[in-house]
């Protein structure tokens, strides 16, 4: 059997993964192009110990298989023999091989490393034009000799791809050509993991997503599950909105498992880039959540205040920044007969655009930081609504509010000042 460049082919027991018959007696020859070498990968082995046998022959070395060679790889002078035997006796699963084309160690290869290409550069191996590596995250030639993978370099006029030129069908880029446009489902909660997980990621991987809310009022919360990666081989990084590698908010490892960070708006990115390492880890794994900009106030929410009981009303987070886009109601409620005494015990908000408003039945006051210390006592029912845009955001306010003696028929009490 001849494999082409960039081709592959399974060898296996017969009836696998069914047991294999007794007294086998199997020879596959595996031959490639001029120039290439075969690669070997055992992708699963279970034979009888010490009676049936895989042997794989080269020009240079022999090797008898067992099941410690299971993910056994390695490159071999054409041609190559895989011989399988086995007894009459006992039967197991067998055996799964891959044989693929590969380019020998120390052979002159048709690219260069610097990426250039083209009638202008030769290759180590002495042809011109020097061509671009198939198998690489650049396998396009565009017409001004540089390897790329981008619509300039793969789909222009003028423009060479080697993975069409050498039929290859499992490039490593082709599951990350683009970037990936990802609307959060409807019930707010996705997995989102890098490529194969929990499988290696791809080498030469170079992948970018951006994950949308669905919503302009929603955010995205980001939770760390699970990070395993070479560091100094690849790059994970998080970012705010939708141009990737601008705003970075994290920069993935190990060490940030268990973090949990929001965006800042309803867009994040994250880029994943991976170099050609001989070991690869398992990638990422994150939960993602949608979480509401728009502040869950207590809407309409009624309060009754009994004699003597005095409560506070403040601002979300307060001392601390509230949040952009609140929309909050409180309806004060007392027993009969009484008032509800406001005090302002603290007001910082952005002015022209944030407000609070005091109202009742005949009377509506809004409030600013002029209004720190201001008290009156007003006719039942009273209404405490704040408001803030989805810009700067302030520490925001503390009302007191008590049930008081109404002590004339004016709407606002005779304390008002």
């Amino acid at each position: 059997m001849t494999i082409p460049t960039g081709g592959d082919i399974y060898i296996s027991s017969l009836n696998y993964p069914s047991e294999y018959p007794p007294n086998s007696n199997c020879v596959w020859i595996v031959d490639v192009e001029p120039g290439q070498g075969v690669q070997i990968t055992v992708q699963d082995f279970e034979l009888e110990p010490d009676f049936d046998s895989v042997t794989i022959t080269s020009q240079d070395q022999d090797i008898a298989l067992d099941d410690s060679s299971v993910n056994f790889t390695a490159i071999y002078k054409p041609p190559v023999s895989i011989e399988f035997k086995s007894d009459s006796s006992v039967q197991y699963r067998g055996f799964l091989i891959k044989a693929a084309a590969a380019r020998l160690s120390g052979s002159p290869q048709a690219w260069r490393d610097d990426y250039q290409c083209g009638n202008l550069f030769s290759a180590p191996n002495g042809a011109t034009p020097a061509e671009c590596d198939p198998h690489s995250m650049y396998p396009c030639c565009s017409p001004h000799d540089w390897c790329g993978i981008s619509a300039d370099h793969c789909e222009c006029s003028g423009c060479i791809d080697y993975r069409d030129v050498y039929e290859v069908s499992d490039s490593i880029v082709n599951a990350c050509t683009e970037t990936e446009f990802i609307t959060m489902p409807s019930d707010g909660v996705m997995v989102f993991t890098s490529p194969n997980y929990p499988e290696s990621y791809p080498s030469y991987a170079d992948c970018k997503w951006v994950i949308t809310s669905g919503n302009s009022n929603d955010k995205i919360e980001v939770s760390v599950d699970d990070v395993d990666i070479l560091e100094n081989c690849v790059h994970m990084d998080i970012g705010n909105g939708a141009y990737i590698d601008q705003e970075q908010i994290l920069s993935l490892t190990a060490d940030n498992v268990g973090t949990t960070v929001d965006s800042e708006s309803d867009e994040i990115w994250i880029h994943l880039r991976s170099g050609a390492c001989q070991q690869q880890g398992t990638g990422f794994k994150l939960t993602m959540k949608l979480r509401s900009s728009v502040e869950t106030c207590p809407f309409a929410d009624v309060m009754t205040i009994t004699t003597g009981e005095e409560i506070s009303i403040s601002s979300s987070n307060y001392p601390s920044e509230y949040p952009p886009n609140s929309d909050c109601l409180w309806v004060l409620e007392v027993e009969e007969g009484q008032g509800v005494q406001i005090t302002v015990q603290d007001i910082d908000l952005e002015p022209g655009f944030d407000l609070v408003k005091i109202k009742n039945e005949e009377y509506v006051k809004l409030l600013d930081d002029f209004a720190l210390n201001f008290t009156a006592i007003y006719k039942p029912p009273v209404s405490i609504e704040f408001k803030s845009d989805s810009s700067v955001q302030y520490r925001g306010f503390l009302i007191k509010a008590a049930a008081a003696s109404l002590k004339t028929t004016d709407s606002r009490g005779d304390d008002y000042p």
